[in-house]
């Protein structure tokens, strides 16, 4: 993740989005990831929870 992040800095991005599961919801914010919001899935399964970061 770290290595992503830095390409993405590089580039200018100032906030990494993701969409994550339940499951994987606590690793993300070890990472500093914050919850920002829900979507639903478009497998019509689970939620996923969105999360962001900011960069730099």
């Amino acid at each position: 993740m770290a290595h992503m992040e830095g390409h993405l800095a590089a580039r200018g991005v100032r906030r990494a989005s993701l969409l994550s599961s339940h499951v994987a919801r606590r690793f993300y914010g070890s990472l500093g990831y914050e919850e920002v919001g829900r979507a639903e899935s478009r497998f019509g399964t689970l939620d996923a929870i969105k999360m962001a970061k900011r960069l730099g």
